[in-house]
């Protein structure tokens, strides 16, 4: 394990601080419509809640460009893995809150039903992947 921890770290070292930057972006491209969808499996107590998937299709595809802007906006790309403390955790739920409310703004404009508990568990579920995702890379990377 000390092996591939030591390699995944010189790989890591290798990428310039835009290339970490990009990932992390990405990391938070991808991980807003998985919140979503987990959000919809917790909701409705499937492993495919195709109901509510096919009536969130327009969120979905729409989620992805929201989050990219509003994580540059607010900088989390620019936290550093090894600086990600109590400040970065609330910048994290700052972003996960605002995210939460576009859901709730693209819900209205676009007429597509979907619960008030729903927002919230999506931004709980988005805080704690992010979060997560984050301290992890932190120990397998560093």
């Amino acid at each position: 394990m000390v092996k591939v921890r030591s390699q995944l770290f010189a790989m890591v070292d290798l990428l310039s601080r835009t290339q970490k930057q990009s990932f992390l972006l990405i990391l938070d491209i991808v991980l807003a419509p998985l919140a979503l969808f987990i959000t919809c499996q917790l909701m409705l107590n499937e492993v495919y809640p195709a109901a509510i998937v096919a009536e969130t299709w327009t969120i979905f595809g729409i989620l992805p460009v929201v989050a990219a802007l509003l994580s540059s906006a607010i900088g989390i790309p620019k936290i550093k893995l090894k600086a990600y403390e109590s400040l970065a955790v609330l910048t994290t739920a700052l972003f996960a809150a605002l995210l939460s409310l576009c859901v709730l703004a693209l819900q209205s404009v676009l007429d597509v039903p979907f619960p008030t508990a729903g927002l919230i568990l999506f931004a709980l579920v988005f805080f704690l992947l992010s979060v997560g995702v984050r301290v992890a890379m932190l120990h397998v990377f560093l």
